[in-house]
């Protein structure tokens, strides 16, 4: 038999099929963190308020804006802080994750540092931590409300 004729590989495609994956990869990973505090806001909504909406002649997706939206807001919010901690401070799914040539903070940190160069490294360290405290601070102040 004949040697077969295989079909070249096009590269830039399969570059953009792999940062698709990743993307997905890590908001498979990382969307969940969400989850957990917007399925708390929507437990605590009654249902009533949306069906009151609607009996008043509202769309679906109206109803949803404009009564439930408002009263999850916070609950989104802090859903959107955590899944951005998560970010910031995951270097091992970053590095893996990551597209080519795509540096965050951490990947800064990790590479500063591993080079013993520390005060180069400061500064993105000092923005991980103040990022972290200020949403910490921020949930913290949030349940002190309820």
């Amino acid at each position: 038999m004949g040697a077969q004729w295989q079909r070249p590989v096009d590269l830039p495609q399969l570059a953009a099929a792999q940062v698709d994956q990743r993307r997905r990869g890590r908001a498979a990973a990382e969307g969940q963190l969400a989850l957990g505090p917007v399925r708390s806001g929507l437990l605590q909504v009654n249902p009533r308020i949306e069906e009151t909406a609607r009996s008043l002649g509202r769309g679906r997706f109206v109803a949803f804006a404009q009564t439930v939206m408002p009263l999850i807001g916070r609950n989104v919010a802090a859903g959107g802080a955590l899944v951005l901690l998560a970010v910031m401070k995951e270097l091992p799914m970053t590095y893996l994750l990551a597209p080519t040539g795509f540096r965050t903070l951490s990947v800064r940190v990790s590479g500063l540092t591993s080079e013993a160069m520390m005060a180069a490294a400061a500064p993105f360290a000092l923005a991980i931590v103040l990022f972290s405290a200020l949403f910490v601070g921020l949930l913290l102040a949030y349940e002190g409300r309820g």
